[in-house]
């Protein structure tokens, strides 16, 4: 579709029109494929403790989030975009360095009893 709206001369839009379409199509389809439709959420017995759960597993990952680039936004709100530059990459180097080493060791350490 992005292709002839691309030759008929709709330019940069014939891509927005072909990234929306595609996702607009495969829900009409699913949608004519499947007739269940979600009702609204209910109480029911036992999901306080998986909503209990859930909040602190994401309340967990937004707090690990947050401490981990606070020091970016502290760099480069106290300096400029170009000292965040020298500080973050060599970070990025640090941590991806650390992975590599790291990703041999978590299969092992995960089947291990």
């Amino acid at each position: 579709m992005s292709i002839l709206l691309g030759y008929a001369g709709w330019g940069y839009w014939a891509l927005v029109v072909g990234a929306l379409a595609l996702p607009l199509m495969v829900s009409m389809g699913l949608g004519r494929k499947c007739r269940w439709i979600p009702s609204l959420p209910r109480r029911a017995a036992g999901t306080s403790s998986m909503v209990r759960f859930a909040i602190n597993t994401y309340a967990r990952y937004t707090l690990n989030y947050f401490t981990r680039n606070i020091d970016n936004l502290l760099v480069g709100w106290r300096f400029n975009a170009q000292a965040l530059g020298f500080y973050k990459k060599p970070t990025i180097y640090l941590h991806f360095s650390a992975s590599q080493l790291l990703s041999p060791v978590a299969p092992v350490a995960i089947a291990l009893p």
